[in-house]
């Protein structure tokens, strides 16, 4: 009785700790009106890169908008390896966006590529 008392408390715990993860990101679809170098919150998206793969933006205001700029000839997503937030598919040329709420390190990914990369939010 005392294993799966602490195995069910063990997954509660787990499951909180999600809950709050996803609660801390806001996902936005919505194009960038200052994509690429101009905007220091956007990260670009190359054939087989993020760039920088490990970028940190400061939590002004009580959140922090990051953009990825598709400067690459494939479709390509950043979606988060928690499942905190997708950016869907970014087609060559388009910019998707990101807000997020809360401090912390969130690693992505590349569902179509093997392309990782990192965003912290302090």
């Amino acid at each position: 009785m005392k294993r799966s008392s602490f195995a069910f408390g063990v997954i509660l715990l787990g499951l909180s700790g999600l809950i709050v993860t996803l609660s801390c990101v806001k996902s936005s679809t919505s194009s960038n009106p200052n994509p690429g170098p101009g905007n220091p919150n956007t990260i670009n998206v190359g054939d087989n890169f993020f760039s920088p793969p490990v970028d940190t933006f400061a939590l002004a205001s009580g959140s922090v908008t990051v953009s990825w700029k598709n400067n690459g000839s494939a479709v390509h997503t950043a979606t988060s390896n928690s499942g905190a937030f997708d950016t869907g598919n970014i087609s060559p040329g388009q910019t998707k966006s990101i807000t997020f709420t809360t401090a912390g390190s969130y690693p992505y990914h590349c569902i179509h590529h093997s392309m990782n990369g990192t965003v912290v939010i302090q």
